[in-house]
């Protein structure tokens, strides 16, 4: 059965939630309402748990995802609370860094202000929401709800100097000195007051949005395929497009290259009756079951999902149209002729159409196609072309041999589709010198993996990113290569100085009280899991990050709450392999 999820125009995932349930099956009807339900779901509690958040309304950004690890929270109030204190105001005032050491450590809480901490239990003495700000100012300072209100709008930096609200902070201070509150702890909580000013959230803003995120979380959880499709196809995530597929094929889907006689419009799910269809699982272990299916001759998963004509860049969208409407009027495109014989393609849109993959149910190679069409093209530039009353067979034309270059796929993909379709880290080049070569028993050179990656088990896998094979264990290897590091490893090396790989996802810059810049990454690794670095201003400076692609960090492992990251001390973008259609391989 194919499932078809259409682009959403809504500007939040609220639509999104609507369109993924349109396209269940009727035998199977969700009540996309029913958050009571939602909140008990141990599905949802583990992937808020895990921040497994990506595609999720509200709570998918890494930032989000690597305080609700921190958080260790999966009830409705912990996110409610998380999505307040990921705030600006919140987080840049220092109050999310003590909300988490108190909800982390009960006996942090017992040195809050009593009365703070009697005022808001719930948040553990922290301010968190903007209605905390009128409980303070009226409970802890005393001034009545007039007065009040009137600090709370004074949040905004335009209204703070007028008259009224200089009255009301000369008052604040008088009050708290006067209620015996000591000088310095008053100073510090307008502090925190006035750092609402960099946006905060109303609970019940907070509220609604954790709503809507309980929803997306359970579309996720028990329809994930569909979900994910729909996320892809609504344009509007925190991440790329790539991401959203990455996370799919981490769900146990095969993602296929456009295709005329198979794509949509926008990315559509032919989903079967696989057990991959879980979330949760890595690329590595995906691969692994693919793998032991093949070994016994058993099918792979049937779970694809197909990029959608209109994916593809440089293709106009009437093209795109024409192809659809002619296929489904007339069925399924023959060969390349037949696609010039029914669509009027001019030449270039031809040959994008090759180039990405989108005629491969033919059989034959790009580099054939690509000849056949600069042989026999005849598409005419008319709209609205007059059929041809008898099919006239053309004879094909005989071409010498013409190698294809898997790697060139990739490289096609880059230009066309915005990201590659195979595993990134096999595009990243190896270098050829001696550090990289190994002898074999007759002593000639046989090229070695550049970067050897750590199993579970400390073994080192075979050339296949999470592949199930292994070679020589690492603490027998006989040269001089540093082996690198999955994130399911991070843990067990706190402290400790590693080199990681790390496909780019994001990089958040930030600047210090002192002006200078600094930044976070977020990566995945050759397994498919994601990973975070921090790169502190001295090496933010002299390793600025240079764009998408594959890099190679080296730092030291720090663990903050249960989550782990790589203070980052060296960063080396590495350089893709050369194009082999314009040079020597």
């Amino acid at each position: 059965m194919s499932w078809s999820v259409v682009r959403c125009g809504e500007p939040t995932r609220a639509g999104l939630c609507d369109r993924t349930t349109d396209n269940q099956q009727p035998t199977t009807p969700i009540d996309i309402h029913d958050i009571k339900r939602f909140k008990e779901d141990p599905a949802i509690k583990e992937l808020i748990r895990a921040g497994n958040t990506i595609g999720c309304f509200y709570v998918e950004s890494p930032a989000m995802r690597m305080l609700l690890k921190k958080l260790k929270v999966d009830d409705y109030l912990g996110l409610v609370a998380a999505s307040s204190i990921i705030r600006p105001g919140v987080a840049e005032s220092g109050m999310m860094r003590e909300y988490l050491l108190r909800h982390n450590d009960p006996e942090r809480i017992k040195l809050a202000p009593p009365e703070l901490l009697r005022i808001m239990p719930e948040t553990y003495g922290v301010m968190v929401y903007q209605e905390d700000v009128l409980k303070v100012a009226h409970h802890y300072a005393g001034l009545d709800l007039e007065e009040a209100d009137i600090l709370r709008r004074g949040m905004s930096a335009r209204f703070r100097d007028r008259p009224e609200f200089k009255e009301v902070e000369r008052k604040f201070f008088a009050n708290c000195k006067s209620k015996g509150h000591p000088d310095a702890e008053a100073a510090e909580i307008w502090r925190q007051i006035e750092s609402f000013a960099s946006f905060s959230f109303a609970k019940g803003h907070s509220a609604s949005y954790a709503v809507e995120s309980y929803q997306s979380l359970y579309l996720k959880a028990h329809h994930p395929l569909e979900f994910l499709v729909g996320v892809a196809n609504n344009f509007g995530g925190f991440y790329r497009t790539e991401f959203y597929l990455h996370e799919a094929k981490r769900a146990g889907a095969v993602i296929e290259a456009p295709c005329v006689n198979a794509s949509e419009e926008l990315c559509s799910l032919v989903k079967g009756n696989d057990q991959l269809s879980v979330v949760g699982y890595t690329v590595a272990q995906a691969s692994v079951r693919e793998d032991v299916r093949r070994n016994n001759g058993q099918p792979t998963t049937n779970n694809s999902i197909h990029l959608g004509l209109g994916n593809i860049k440089g293709l106009t969208t009437e093209v795109a149209q024409l192809v659809l409407r002619e296929r489904r009027r007339n069925g399924s495109f023959a060969d390349l002729p037949d696609l010039l014989r029914r669509v009027p393609l001019h030449v270039e849109q031809a040959r994008i159409l090759v180039r990405v993959g989108a005629l491969r149910f033919t059989g034959r190679s790009k580099p054939e196609l690509l000849w056949d069409l600069a042989l026999m093209h005849q598409g005419s530039k008319s709209a609205d072309p007059i059929p041809d009353l008898f099919v006239m067979k053309v004879e094909a034309p005989r071409l010498p041999d013409l190698q294809h270059y898997p790697l060139a796929d990739a490289y096609d993909e880059l230009e066309l589709l915005g990201f590659p379709l195979c595993d990134p880290f096999t595009l990243v080049e190896c270098r050829s010198d001696d550090q990289t070569m190994r002898r074999s028993e007759d002593g000639n050179a046989i090229p070695r993996r550049q970067f050897p990656i750590v199993g579970r088990d400390g073994r080192l896998l075979g050339n296949v990113p999470g592949a199930a094979r292994t070679m020589q264990t690492a603490t027998s290897t006989t040269d001089n290569e540093q082996p690198t590091f999955l994130a399911r490893q991070m843990s067990s090396h706190i402290g400790q100085r590693v080199t990681m790989l790390g496909y780019m996802i994001h990089v958040k810059t930030t600047t210090t009280s002192t002006g200078s810049y600094m930044s976070f990454g977020s990566f995945i690794d050759p397994a498919g899991d994601f990973w975070d670095s921090t790169q502190f201003p001295s090496v933010a400076e002299r390793f600025p990050f240079r764009g998408r692609g594959v890099y190679r960090l080296t730092g030291y492992v720090e663990e903050e709450f249960g989550h782990c990251a790589l203070r980052t001390q060296h960063i080396e973008k590495l350089p893709w392999k050369p194009d082999p259609r314009y040079g020597e391989t």
